[in-house]
């Protein structure tokens, strides 16, 4: 059986939990604290400014807001699998400076809905917001002033 923890991503601090025996158990960080900053970060050479995934990525009422990489794909977001952006959630201002996919670049599909905003995001390659192999869905969604150096300022 998988293991799967769930992160409780606020404004300002979060939580990480897991189902352990059937019960709900919160997660302490290194140093015993269960409440901790919501800040996410990794360098900035690489994949995924803000979220960098082997699998599925799942985004809920949040906001990806002023990352970068500078060699690598996904400003905001790279993910090897399906990645879903839904309820009111906003991917902005996020770049990818030799890479594909300012926003999102994803090696499965792409799916934007429920009011979700993707705007202002940079690729210097291809997909200024988005870069998937697979199949892209909008539904219910912006996107807009998004820039690609070469191909699909919105979507590649």
């Amino acid at each position: 059986m998988s293991k799967v923890i769930g992160i409780d991503l606020g404004t300002t601090n979060s939580l990480v939990a897991t189902v352990r025996h059937g019960i709900p158990e919160v997660l302490d960080d290194e140093e015993g604290h269960a409440l901790m900053p919501s800040i996410v970060h990794y360098l900035k050479n690489g994949y995924g400014g803000a979220i960098n995934s082997l699998g599925s990525v799942s985004i809920s009422d949040s906001l990806v807001k002023n990352n970068y990489v500078s060699a690598g794909n996904g400003g905001g977001i790279n993910a090897q699998a399906d990645v879903l952006v839904t309820n009111n959630s906003t991917l902005s201002g996020n770049s990818s400076g030799n890479g594909h996919g300012g926003a999102v670049y994803s090696v499965g599909n792409i799916q934007i809905s429920d009011n979700s905003t993707v705007s202002s995001n940079i690729a210097s390659l291809d997909g200024g917001a988005l870069n998937a192999f697979g199949n892209i869905s909008i539904t219910d969604s912006s996107l807009q002033s998004n820039q690609a150096g070469r191909n699909g300022g919105g979507v590649f």
